[in-house]
Parts: structure tokens; sequence; C-alpha cells
């Protein structure tokens, strides 16, 4: 389990203790912009971008890439029902719908995209005012207006001035050539279970079946799930992320060694992904 203290309590969860009660998922993902080191990965990971423009196509809350080229796709679901405890669903749609998804994944795609979205970003002087309707673009979280990154403003500001450095668009542009030498391989397909207090739902059963379907298409070792949470204690508060209790073991560490619990699914998948 990682662990990441937090100084300053939002003004919004002062009135809670223990365990908060997190309304939206992508507070979540502001973590994980804020503190990378959070998520238990065996490589350091860089942020590239968060999506708002639908699940078909870029599905996923946070895309990174890990200091071995490995492109790590998380979607982040609230636990308070067991109807949304599904975090696969929109991985299957994007590998059994989206006829161009290995063009999506490979680094040529995802440095543009990075780049145009980044220049949307730094357009104006921080990453968590409220912008102007239809100015939204960039690659930080941005939901009802960018209202979640706002709720956490002291790390907001450590995320904003990360990605205005030349020290992030250098490592960036180093991993991505990284993912390109190593033949853009398969994603991680993560799925991030944000806990509530008041309830203590896993996987509903859907989740369960579409990550095995997941699992065949691509190998089980690309699948993951955890659970993240946020802890308070007394006047500190804690960031928390633990492997899922459902979830097959997650040593990230194998990159493609594992065999394929798939019938050529895998195979196929990695084949047409290495010929881009």
């Amino acid at each position: 389990m990682q662990t990441r203290e937090v100084v300053s309590i939002p003004e919004i969860h002062k009135s809670q203790n223990g365990t908060l009660s997190i309304w939206h998922e992508e507070e979540s993902i502001v973590w994980l912009w804020a503190f990378p080191d959070l998520f238990p990965w065996p490589y350091r990971v860089k942020c590239l971008f968060t999506l708002v423009d639908g699940n078909k196509r870029w599905p996923g809350d946070l895309w990174g890439l890990d200091n071995e080229g490995n492109l790590l796709i998380i979607e982040a679901k609230n636990r308070r029902t067991q109807l949304k405890s599904d975090p696969f669903v929109d991985f299957e749609d994007l590998l059994m719908s989206h006829d161009s998804c290995v063009e999506e994944i490979t680094s040529e795609n995802l440095r543009q995209k990075w780049e145009r979205l980044l220049k949307k970003e730094l357009i104006f002087p921080n990453g968590y005012d409220q912008r102007p309707k239809g100015k939204t673009g960039g690659i930080l979280p941005r939901s009802n207006q960018r209202k979640h990154i706002r709720i956490w403003e002291d790390i907001a500001k450590r995320i904003d001035e990360r990605i205005r450095s030349d020290d992030y668009k250098f490592t960036v542009d180093r991993l991505l050539k990284k993912r390109k030498s190593r033949n853009n391989p398969v994603p991680h397909f993560i799925g991030l279970l944000v806990r509530d207090k008041k309830k203590g739902f896993g996987l509903n059963e859907k989740g369960l079946q579409t990550k095995q379907r997941l699992c065949n298409t691509v190998k089980k070792t690309n699948v993951h799930l955890y659970e993240t949470y946020a802890e308070r204690k007394g006047k500190k508060l804690v960031l928390c992320i633990k492997p899922g209790t459902r979830s097959s073991s997650p040593s990230p560490g194998c990159c493609g060694n594992s065999s394929s619990t798939s019938g050529g699914s895998w195979e196929n998948f990695a084949a047409r992904l290495s010929a881009h």
C-alpha cells in the first residue's frame, strides 16, 4: 500500500472524519497528478493527460507512461453504488468496438494528442481556475469546469507548477521515444475503485465478468485492480492506494513475459500494435 500525507484538508471535506466520502472519482485522479509516486508501480510514472471526450475512443480518466515506455490507462469509479462498480467496461469498448484502437495507443498518436492538449493547457495562467465556456481543453482533469481540481487547491498548485516545467516536457518526450523503441507495448488497463466511508463495495458481478473478458483479450498481467481512499487523522489527511481485494496479483513488472489466457486474441492484438 502506498500512502501520502497532505497537510491541507479541502474546505468541502473538513466536516468529515475517518475515511472521506468522495463524491466524484475525478478527485482521486487529481491525487495521482499531484503524487504519481502514490501509485504502487515498480517504475516511475509520468502523467500524460486526462480526457473527457467520451469513453469509446479515449476511455480512462488518466493516461500515463512509466520509465519503461509502458502505457497506463486508469479508469476510476466511485464505489458509492454497486451499479457503477465496473471500471473495465470502457476498456472493453475500446478494444472491441473501436477499429482504430491500436493506432490510438502508439507513441506517435500519443505525442500528437499530448502536445496539442498541453498547448491548450498552458495558454491560461494556471490549470485550476474556471475557464470560459468552450475553452476548457488541456491535459488536466476538467470535468464540471475544473471543479474537482479546485477542491484540492494546494496540490493543484503543485500540479500546475510541474506541468509548466522544462523537466516535465523533457521527461514525457523521453518516455514517448522509449515507447516507440519498444514497438508500442500493449497498455496496462487499470481499474481504480474509490472507497466510500459508508460502503464496502468492490467490483460488481458485471465488473468481474468484464475484467475476465478483458484478460482474455490482452494478457492477464496487463489488467489490474486497485482501490484508493483519503483518510483523515486529526488535522492530517492521508491519501492511500492499494491493490483491490478482488484483483489478480498486481505484479506489473511483467511487460509481456507471462503466457496469454486468450485463444489467440492477445497474439492478434499485439501483432497489430507492433505493426505500427
